[in-house]
């Protein structure tokens, strides 16, 4: 480690022991000059002298003293009183002081410095919670004098230090340090030191010290022993819009905070509050929230999941300490009473605290409505009584479960700073929820001015409420009359854009024509004329421009020249104009589109009494234009008879969207100062206003105060005269000049004895001058800075800038916006550096920071006249180095003797543009200027003019190679004396004469004005030199087809310049200069303002710039008159020129040369742009130069400088004090900086495109933002595609496109040819090898790309494009395009055909295309379409493919075709849709599988009922409006259907409901309950109601009641049905508990019908003769419920184990293989291939049986019979006898008697034959023998030999048909020889098989499903044969009675018919058991192939 103290020893007192003040570590071991000593070595010296005094003990030491030696010291004596003696005479008692030690304390002997440090901070526990660690500390600084015993502050700052550790453990580590202030010592200040950025999240230890800068004394350590930082937030994440149903309330929080904390929650419930506590733990949830579950119990006296909307406030607290995090309010909706049917609101998010003239989210809200229903919601703004409403609002259909956010501007006239004010909410008169209070903040004075006589405030407005069509007038809350024409209040009108402000969006083809004259005070006689003033606002945003020229906003009528007489905006300018003022450049101001801005016109009339009348344009509170106008001037004239300015017209044309914020109108002037506090009201937030307001608050009285524009701004003042118009050139003021640099104290200060003149050329010739500043020659004057530095006679403008001595204020007359001279030659300069390297100069060390163009800041420029008098704010001044200043461009002649600059002094001069040649005997030199033919041509800007050679050399080169030639027919006499000839070119002649040779070359001399010979060397007899341009050229002339030869000649010429020119010119340089000319459109430095200097190393010509304040649309007067397209050759509409010396030949000739080269250079140029500015784009670098300063200067500045100088200048015009021929009010345009931004956004794409820059580059799929790409492939025949695009571009440009990695101009094109804005171009881009990406570049500045049928792709096609209108593939023959999906993000597509194409498959979303008029898809396969909200769309044509379709607030309209609807799954139509029954016919004819319904206000006549009841089958469904069904039986809807209706639409009887049904009605008498009449598990239950005919209609209610009682509960009903929940269960046997439930229906006519159902609270043990139900319950009675069997045995043993009989035969069927060969088998000897051994007659698992059991009845004295005497037995149990095992009647039957259980256990091989059964599980006899049956047919039929398929369902069949087919399938295969099904064991089969249908909405129970039913045994079979035929017989035992009958009775049961039926019992391989049901034969002896009756049977 670096060493901190001094190991040596001291030396003596005379050293200062405290080191250096830096204390820096040695460099070196041996060096220790800057350290301290270490206290170890002063112990050692002050010992060391105190030890010669050992001897003489020291007893007393007096308090230190000072002496004339300025140090302190320490004396000892032995003892007080020989102090004293001293004291008395020190002379004479020396010996008694012992010791005498000096000590220099500190570097001022004699003083001692006393620095502390103390902290108003917590050092034990200092916990941040919002990550912002802020330590008040308090550090005070004295020097103490001991000999007076005073202290005194320093005020000296220092540094803290900052240390941290982690812990005890640790070691201490320094993590920063900050400046800190000393305070007084005896104040009570503290500074706030943040800390934040220096530690991590957690806990830590910190240490602080302080080091005085001035005394480097250090403070002792201030000390934190615990500091925590975190950031503790939350954040409520529920779906709060969404209910809450169920037993607990489900919270959602995310949070962060790594300390141990705790949710805190506090709900508001039914009783009052309940807090809940939630300890979290360090753990952090950040994205996915955390959940927290909050029941009721029967303690909580306080209830949260009551019915309705519940207030949860919810904070974090860290554990242990006192600090918590914000609190979190929000709402919930808890639903738990289905019976409320009223609707809540919630309110999330709400925004107590508001400030008034700001605008404001006050809250995020959604309904709860349980019909479902939208619904109005009125929220109204009020004082505290309600008596005065400040803003209402409606939401006239409000969505259920949806979240709107409410914001607005807060705007309320009141003069107390602050008040109340109640918000309440409304669905018609019902209130929704509790008002709330918010307080307002009206402290800030940001209301505008009253006093308007007309507002359009679209705040106070809403698409929702009930007439959103009318105009109301805010001033006087009256509507103004006015037309809204197109409207269809969607996605226009009364709206909220993208940054959630309200504002009137009229969009083009849109129009609102407002009643109300502007302009009313201009109409009438004269006298009102001349004194009329008036004041327009608009807040307005232009959006999606499609026409420039088009006006969006009319205040005017129209003159019969087209001029507008009154206000007209169009998409990106606006003017006023009069019938004398009708220049448009002059009355104009440009803004930018999406850029929302506010506009101010302003007519005064004798304007401060200045007799001169002003309408002036304030642009965002700035003017910037103004012009005059006589008092006789007209505003308005007579239209249709009516002196009128036709009102207001918004919209009208397709030229653009409009926004409109505001609209005021007053009918006086308002002040500029008006204009600014109303354009900051009309600013949204209270941030902006305060930071505009302040940065405006620069006034004192009626002008900028100095004092106050110094805190703020950068400011110069010249103190003395300073020169201006009336001066002469020569004129010099002494003078002091004081320039203040914000936080640039170093780089501020005085600069004395200087002297000032005018500065400029043209510039002299304005009202007010540029000022020279230099120190006056020969003076003492200096540079003192604002840090009290003096320096030499320089002034440094910042780091790195040039120490310059010559200085220069711009006032910038022609360019108010001041940024032009500033921003290009700061870009100039590092572009120069960064795109051509720099020069000789700035590669050479000590001039890095030489410049190409000076360097300056803007200021605020005041003068004042002397000492004595007051600083007056003159102006805006950019200030910095003048274009001489050697420092600044290294005119440094003995380091650079050979370097030279010159500038072009004036436009087109003819040495200048290279017309003629430099010749030292016609070219003068004079006073720092050359002169050629009196022209001042080239000026002096620095070095050694004996080095003009250079340049003469250079521009000789480019006169031999002038490009403007020529040739002339004739001699050289004939042009001589022809006075047409144009003397600007260079003619050669084509004929020959004495004089001339053919082909001798001519220019005009302005010398001596006649036609000379052009060459370059001046001979004795004062003739030129010749040049015959055909030996020039080699020699190259043929024929006399003169102007092919002179083309030849030109191309020779220019071929020598691109050969020669590098070597007079740096020809990267010179593509720089011209590109960078180009890119700003700097249209005067082409010949004047045009700066050249010779490279002192090189000797190459470079360039530098000064003047290049004619860029952007400003021409050199400070019009605003150039395109964003122009280039240095465009001509205007009037044939003048936009570049000024356009002529040069210089240039022109290197763009000839050069086009490449050039376009490459450009492009590199923006590359550097993008390094350049904060952002990486080109625009940022344009916003880093030259925005910043306009927007640097406030508005009140802009205004002041307009009243001082423009105004004033025009006053002077006015008077003739002053004249330069521009008006210089014209030249008044403000900060512009709206219409600069667009003019510059277009300019970077043009030129962009122009260098194949950017968007207009060559990229690749991953690259390729701003083109439209895709992948190309091979045409469908295999062969190459060949890609031509017919584009329409939107703005001018220079169209790229790319194949793969090379950038294509187009067939036949060597680079991109130049493209007007709305031309057509037709080009061929060339083939694609099938798997390049094909790009066409600048896709946003495209309108059109053309027809796409041709284009051969696949993949996804996205297209895109800012300002594409249309895309078309209209597929007319059979499209090469053929994408599989397809994304469009065109935000004004309006058209887009896509048609016949195939592979389009998946969904289009076309949502986000609000422009879209025209949509044809048809011939896609796509299966979704998602439209746009819009009034724009009139033709939407689909294909048949679609699975959903919306078609939904698009209510222009006109056209819907599909192609087909078979598909469709989802169909939304809403209100105003045309053909929407033909749409719905196309679903249902198609029978499309909809499960999504949507349709608004239809109204149907002639509609079917089944077209009805389809409707209602789509469970998802909300239709309104009208059905009317014929009134007949045939569209009679039934009970059921009538049901349905209600359920899905309400009482559609009712003319008040939402849709309404007329039928033909059939009365209802009488109804009945059907349900569970015994309850057997708690839980929910569900009774049903019917009616006595099913056609019974005429029902509009049901409802339920269920009596009270302890068991159970009514929880819903809904029409035909309710659900009971039941608590708890009584008991059969002892408490057997029962209610009654009520049914009762409403009818048409009012009346109701009463039934009721008791129901058994308990449950029921099952009965023989049970009805057993589709869910698994059963009861005596139908219950409703679909019935599946009645039970015919209850185990005597097992009351579970119950079973029932199918309530239908399965068939009549064999059971099984029969072996016999006489047909009635397949054969006796089937032997398996698999397993030969195997018997498949006599199956093997079943033990055969072949004795009844029974004995000898007495009727017919035979056991083979069922009958009373042998079958029933008193004794017994249940009352049957009890047979001996392995019997037919014992079989399947359990036996007390016998041990027999009726069960056997399930094998594993079996269970997998069952559904629902598992192994090892005993289930009954009959059930285990069918599944080995199954198990035998199965092994058969698999077996190979015989190779049949085993039954099964599948999702067409079901297995019992299956069976079937198999059956048919396998004997018409055997030629139908019946015998064959006995290989499916049919009757086992179709028992196995059977599963029983349930009626829709009912789910059968698994154990009744398939593979659970059997074939019975034969006990089973014999007991339901007894239960059949012979139980009637004994009807008092219920046990035994005719349990069947009543099924048969009640419909539900088959009776059982007296046929043979199987069992599953088996006898032997030839017989298996029966019964005859006719007769109770039941025997063991009948063949397997006969067919009996098969009866299914199962367990419940």
């Amino acid at each position: 480690m670096a060493k901190k103290f001094r190991t040596d020893d001291i030396s003596g007192f005379d050293e200062d022991w405290n080191g250096s003040s830096s204390n820096t570590p040695p460099t070196a071991s041996d060096e220790s000059v800057d350290l301290p000593y270490s206290g170890r070595a002063i112990q050692k010296f002050v010992r060391e002298k105190l030890k010669l005094h050992e001897t003489k003990k020291i007893g007393f030491i007096a308090p230190m003293t000072g002496k004339i030696d300025g140090y302190y010291h320490i004396r000892g004596f032995a003892s007080r009183d020989d102090y004293n003696l001293y004291l008395g005479d020190p002379d004479l008692n020396q010996d008694l002081m012992l010791c005498d030690i000096t000590i220099p304390i500190s570097d001022e002997q004699g003083v001692m410095n006393i620095v502390e440090l103390t902290t108003a901070s917590n050092q034990n526990n200092l916990v941040s919670i919002d990550g912002n660690v802020i330590l008040r500390m308090r550090f005070t600084s004295q020097i103490y004098n001991p000999v007076t015993q005073s202290k005194t502050d320093t005020y000296e700052d220092g540094v803290i230090s900052i240390y941290r550790r982690g812990n005890a453990n640790e070691s201490w580590r320094k993590v920063g340090e900050l400046p800190i202030k000393s305070v007084q010592a005896d104040s009570e200040d503290y500074t706030d030191i943040d800390i934040s950025s220096m530690l991590n999240s957690g806990a830590c230890q910190l240490r602080v010290v302080v080091t005085g800068d001035q005394t480097q004394a250090t403070t002792t350590y201030v000390v934190f022993q615990n500091v925590v930082k975190t950031s503790l937030t939350l954040q409520f994440r529920n779906e709060w819009q969404l209910p809450i149903i169920g037993e607990s309330m489900s919270l959602l929080y995310t949070y962060t905070g790594d300390v141990a904390k705790t949710l805190n929650l506090k709900i508001s419930g039914d009783g009052g509050e309940r807090i809940v506590r939630f300890p979290l733990g360090t753990r952090v949830y950040t994205e996915t929230p955390n959940q927290f579950d909050i029941t009721d119990i029967e303690s909580d006296t306080v209830k949260v999941m009551s019915h309705g909307v519940h207030s949860i406030e919810a904070w974090l607290s860290v554990d242990g300490m006192d600090a918590e995090s914000e609190h979190v309010f929000s709402q919930v909706m808890v639903v738990s009473d289905s019976t409320d049917t009223k609707p809540y609101l919630l309110l999330n998010e709400v925004q107590k605290n508001l400030t008034n003239w700001t605008s404001a989210t006050l809250f995020k809200w959604c309904v709860y409505n349980p019909s479902g229903q939208n619904i109005p919601v009125r929220f109204s703004l009020t004082d505290l009584t309600g008596t005065t409403t400040y803003l209402t609002l409606e939401e006239d259909n409000a969505a259920s479960g949806v979240v709107y956010t409410f914001n607005n501007m807060i705007e309320i006239e009141s003069s107390v700073t602050a008040f109340s004010a109640y918000m309440t909410f409304h669905s018609g008169n019902t209130e929704l929820c509790d008002k709330i209070t918010f307080e307002i903040d009206n402290s800030q004075n940001f209301a505008p001015v009253p006093g308007a006589d007309f507002i359009l405030n679209p705040k106070l407005r809403s698409n929702s409420e009930a007439n959103p069509g009318t105009i109301i007038n805010a001033v006087t809350g009256q509507v103004v009359p006015a037309q809204f024409k197109g409207f269809g209040f969607v996605s226009d009108g009364w709206v909220i854009d993208e940054n959630g402000i309200r504002c009137l969006r009229v969009p083009n083809d849109r129009e609102i024509i407002i009643d109300y004259e502007t302009l009313s005070g201009f109409v009438g006689d004269d006298s009102v004329l001349k004194s009329s003033s008036l004041t327009i606002e608009l807040d307005f945003a232009v959006r999606a421009i499609s026409n420039e020229s088009t006006a969006v906003l009319k205040m005017c009528s129209y003159t019969s020249s087209g001029n507008p007489l009154g206000f007209e905006m169009r998409p990106l300018d606006a003017c006023f104009m009069t019938q004398n003022k009708v220049n448009r450049k002059d009355q104009e101001i440009g803004y930018d589109e999406n850029v929302r801005t506010r506009v101010a016109v302003n007519l005064l009339y004798n304007m401060s009494n200045s007799g001169q009348n002003y309408c002036r344009i304030f642009e965002n509170g700035i003017i910037n234009k103004e012009f005059n106008y006589p008092s006789t001037d007209v505003f308005v004239q007579y239209v249709n008879g009516v002196e009128t300015s036709q009102g207001i017209r918004i919209g009208g044309a397709n030229g653009a969207d409009i926004d409109i914020y505001s609209i005021k109108v007053y009918k006086k002037a308002l002040t500029s100062e008006d204009v600014r506090q109303n354009y900051m009201a009309s600013l949204d937030s209270s941030a902006e206003k305060i930071a505009f307001r302040d940065a405006n608050d620069i006034m004192s009285g009626a002008t900028i105060s100095w004092d106050m524009a110094f805190s703020k701004y950068n400011v110069i003042k010249w103190i003395g005269r300073y020169a201006t118009y009336g001066d002469s050139k020569k004129d010099k003021f002494p003078g002091t000049l004081v320039i203040h640099q914000q936080g640039k104290p170093e780089y501020s200060g005085t600069l004395t004895e200087q002297e000032e003149k005018g500065q400029g050329t043209s510039s002299m010739l304005y009202d007010f001058w540029n000022g020279d500043f230099r120190f006056i020659k020969g003076g003492n004057g200096t540079w003192t800075d604002e840090l009290g530095i003096v320096h030499g006679q320089y002034f440094q403008l910042g780091p790195g800038m040039p120490k310059a001595t010559k200085n220069v204020g711009k006032v910038n007359f022609a360019s108010s916006q001041q940024s032009h001279k500033l921003g290009s030659c700061a870009l100039y300069n590092d572009l120069y550096k960064a795109v051509c390297g720099g020069s000789s100069i700035t590669q050479t060390e000590g001039y890095e920071h030489c410049r190409f163009a000076v360097c300056q800041e803007p200021f605020l420029f005041f003068i004042q006249d002397d000492e004595n008098s007051e600083p007056r704010f003159a102006g805006f001044m950019t200030f910095g180095p003048g274009k001489g200043d050697s420092a600044t461009f290294g005119f440094d002649t003995k380091k650079f003797p050979d370097h030279l600059a010159i500038e072009g002094a004036d436009n087109d001069r003819d040495l200048v543009m290279g017309r003629v040649p430099w010749i030292e005997e016609d070219v003068t030199y004079d006073d720092e200027d050359w002169f050629y033919a009196g022209q001042k041509s080239f000026s002096l800007m620095g070095g050694d003019i004996s080095k003009i050679h250079y340049f003469q050399d250079a521009y000789n080169f480019v006169f031999q190679t002038f490009d403007n030639i020529d040739y002339y027919e004739g001699t050289i006499e004939d042009l001589q004396a022809d006075v047409n000839a144009n003397n600007s070119k260079h003619y050669w002649l084509t004929q020959s004469s004495a004089n001339n040779d053919k082909y001798d070359l001519y220019r005009y001399d302005f010398i001596g004005l006649r036609w000379v010979n052009a060459g370059i060397n001046k001979l004795a007899d004062g003739s030129y030199s010749k040049v015959n341009i055909n030996t020039q050229c080699g020699n190259i002339a043929s024929g006399t087809n003169w102007t092919q030869q002179n083309e030849a000649f030109k191309a020779a010429r220019l071929a020598i310049f691109k050969t020669g020119i590098t070597k007079y010119f740096n020809l990267t340089q010179t593509l720089f200069t011209m590109n960078f000319l180009k890119l700003i459109a700097a249209s005067d430095n082409r010949g004047k303002n045009m700066y050249l200097y010779i490279d002192p190393i090189t000797h190459l010509i470079g360039w530098y710039q000064d003047d290049l304040d004619t860029i952007f649309p400003t021409d050199n007067v400070g019009k605003m008159d150039k395109p964003y397209d122009v280039e240095e050759h465009d001509v205007k509409a009037d044939g003048g020129t936009y570049w000024n010396s356009g002529s040069n030949s210089l240039f022109n000739q290197i763009e000839l040369a050069f086009p490449d080269e050039q376009r490459a250079n450009m492009n590199t140029i923006l590359q550097e742009m993008a390094k350049l500015s904060d952002d990486g784009t080109v625009f940022g670098c344009f916003e880093k130069y030259y925005f910043h300063v306009q927007k640097y200067f406030p508005a009140v500045a802009y205004n002041e400088v307009a009243r001082l100088v423009y105004e004033r200048a025009r006053t002077r015009y006015v008077n003739g004090q002053y004249n330069n021929g521009t008006d210089p009010i014209t030249q008044s345009n403000g900060d512009s900086l709206q219409r600069e931004i667009q003019w510059i956004k277009r300019r970077i794409a043009y030129i962009s495109s122009y260098a194949s820059y950017g968007e207009f580059s060559c990229r690749d799929a991953f690259r390729s933002a701003g083109s439209l790409n895709f992948r190309s492939v091979l045409k469908r025949d295999g062969s190459k595609c060949s890609y031509k695009f017919s584009i329409v571009p939107h703005i001018s440009m220079y169209p790229t496109f790319a194949i793969g990695q090379s950038l294509k101009y187009g067939e036949g094109n060597a680079r991109a040819p130049r493209i007007r804005a709305g031309e057509r171009y037709d080009v061929t881009v060339g083939d694609s090898d099938g798997n390049s990406n094909v790009f066409i570049n600048g896709i946003d500045y495209l309108k059109s790309i053309g027809d796409f049928t041709d284009k051969a792709l696949d993949r996804t096609f996205t297209l895109q494009g800012e300002r594409l209108t249309e895309f078309e593939v209209l597929g007319n023959t059979l499209p090469e395009f053929r994408p599989s999906s397809m994304e469009i993000v065109a935000p004004l597509l309006q058209k887009l055909i896509v048609r016949n194409v195939s592979t389009l498959e998946g969904g289009l979303d076309l949502s986000l295309e609000k422009k879209l008029k025209i949509l044809d898809i048809r011939g896609t396969s796509f299966n979704s379409i998602t439209l746009p909200a819009t009034e724009y769309l009139t033709s939407v044509q689909l294909p048949a493919t679609l699975r959903s379709l919306t078609l939904d607030q698009q209510p222009n309209l006109e056209t819907v075709t599909l192609e087909g609807a078979s598909a469709l799954q989802r169909l939304s139509l809403g209100a105003g849709i045309p053909n929407s029954r033909e749409i719905f016919n196309l679903c249902y004819t198609g029978n499309a599988p909809l499960n999504y319904l949507k349709m608004l206000n239809i109204d149907w006549e002639d509609a079917t009922l089944y077209m009805v009841n389809y409707l209602a089958s789509i469970t998802d469904s909300e239709v309104t409006g009208k059905i009317q069904l014929p009134k007949n039986t045939a569209h009679r809807p039934n009970f059921a259907n009538k049901i349905s209706w209600l359920k899905h639409w309400g009482n559609v009887d009712s003319a008040t409901n939402p849709l309404q049904i007329s039928y033909y009605s059939t009365p209802i008498a009488a109804i009945k309950i059907s349900g569970s009449q015994f309850i057997y598990q708690t839980g929910n239950h569900t009774f049903k109601c019917s009616p006595n005919t099913t056609n019974g209609n005429d029902v509009v209610g049901i409802r339920w009641e269920l009596e009270n009682n302890l068991y159970s509960t009514l929880v819903s009903q809904s029409y035909d049905e309710c659900v009971v929940n039941v608590s708890q269960l009584g008991d059969e046997d002892t408490i057997a508990p029962t209610t009654k439930l009520h049914c009762y229906l409403t009818k048409t006519d009012g009346s109701e019908i009463h039934a009721e159902w008791e129901i058994g609270l308990y449950p029921r043990r099952a009965h023989i003769g049970d009805y057993v139900f589709y869910d698994g319950t059963y009861g005596p009675t139908v219950s409703g419920k679909t019935v599946v069997g009645i039970c015919f045995y209850v185990n005597p043993l097992d009351p579970t184990d119950r079973r029932m009989v199918a309530t239908q035969s399965q068939g009549t069927d064999h059971w099984g293989l029969y072996p016999a060969n006489d047909g009635n088998g397949v054969s006796n000897s089937i032997t398996l291939q698999d397993n030969e051994t195997y018997n498949v007659y006599d199956i093997q698992s079943i033990a055969n049986i072949t004795s009844s059991g029974l004995k000898n009845n007495i009727a017919n004295n035979s056991p083979w019979y069922v009958h009373p005497d042998n079958y029933l037995d008193e004794d017994t149990v249940d009352g049957f006898v009890d047979p001996v095992n392995n019997t037919g009647a014992a079989d399947g039957l359990a036996s007390s008697i016998n041990g027999r259980t009726g069960k056997e256990d399930l094998t594993a091989e079996l269970a997998v034959l069952s559904r629902s059964y598992k192994a090892g599980e005993s289930v009954p006899v009959g059930l285990v023998k069918t599944l080995k049956i199954i198990q035998h047919r199965n092994k058969i039929l698999e077996d190979s030999s015989v190779d049949l398929p085993i039954p099964q369902a599948s999702e067409t069949m079901t297995e019992t048909g299956h069976l079937n087919y198999l059956i048919q399938e396998v004997v018409s295969a055997e030629g139908h020889k019946n015998a064959y099904r006995q290989f499916y064991y049919p009757a086992a089969s179709l028992c196995y098989a059977y599963q029983p249908s349930v009626k829709e909405g009912e789910i059968l129970n698994d154990k009744f499903k398939s593979h659970n039913w059997w074939l019975p045994s034969s006990g089973e079979l014999a007991r339901m044969y007894w239960h059949s035929k012979q139980g009637p017989s004994y009807p008092d035992d219920a046990r035994i009675g005719p349990i069947f009958k009543h099924g048969v009775d009640d419909g539900v049961f088959n009776d059982f018919p007296a046929s043979y039926h199987w069992a599953s019992t088996e006898d032997s391989s030839y017989y298996a058991w029966y019964v005859y049901f006719g007769s109770g034969y039941f025997n063991n002896y009948y063949g397997k192939c006969n067919s009996l009756v098969v009866r299914a049977v199962a367990a419940f």
